[in-house]
């Protein structure tokens, strides 16, 4: 059981209850009514009614040890996907879970890379950085075909050390990007 518990309106639809579950990564909502408890909201309601858990494929995401995990996870991502478009899910909540399955895929190729160049003797991100979504990814507008556009920062470093952590970023960039192009992200 989460220590938080995450609660919902009544009124609210299903599929604003499916992006709260996927945003925080939980299996069970709270649904109340004047600050009492009305009713409960799981994943296997959403496994029921449409076939499919999307929340347990977001658990399963963060449990891929491999970039060849992931991709083996992305078309039940997509039939996830297509099942909630045609139960009648809008454009806009519709794109809010693509860019929410997305950036949970994006985080976990960024985390296996980490983990891969250190295994590799390559060491650990010598300074902190930071991972930037671009375009529709940055707009929260992704839809089930989307591309690339991102960008990486990291803090400034003394004159001495840029080259040696400015190739290291090169070189995970050039993984980052391969795995995501490999996931399916042209």
């Amino acid at each position: 059981m989460s220590k938080h518990l995450h609660s919902i309106s009544p009124e609210a639809y299903a599929f604003d209850a499916l992006l709260e579950m996927s945003r925080y990564n939980i299996r069970h909502l709270v649904v109340t009514e004047n600050d009492h408890l009305i009713g409960i909201m799981s994943d296997q309601d959403f496994q029921t009614a449409t076939g499919s858990a999307p929340v347990r494929l977001i658990r399963n995401i963060e449990k891929a040890r491999s970039i060849e995990e992931l991709v083996s996870l992305h078309p039940k991502i997509d039939r996830v996907l297509e099942v909630l478009l045609r139960q009648g899910g809008s454009a806009k909540n519709m794109m809010e879970l693509v860019t929410q399955f997305n950036d949970r895929v994006t985080l976990k190729v960024l985390k296996i890379t980490e983990e891969d160049f250190v295994q590799e003797g390559l060491g650990p991100p010598p300074v902190l950085y930071c991972w930037i979504a671009l375009g529709s990814e940055g707009r929260r507008e992704q839809t089930l075909l989307t591309d690339q556009d991102n960008a990486l920062s990291f803090i400034d470093v003394p004159a001495e050390q840029e080259k040696e952590v400015k190739g290291w970023f090169l070189m995970f960039c050039r993984r980052v990007v391969d795995g995501l192009v490999r996931y399916g992200f042209p």
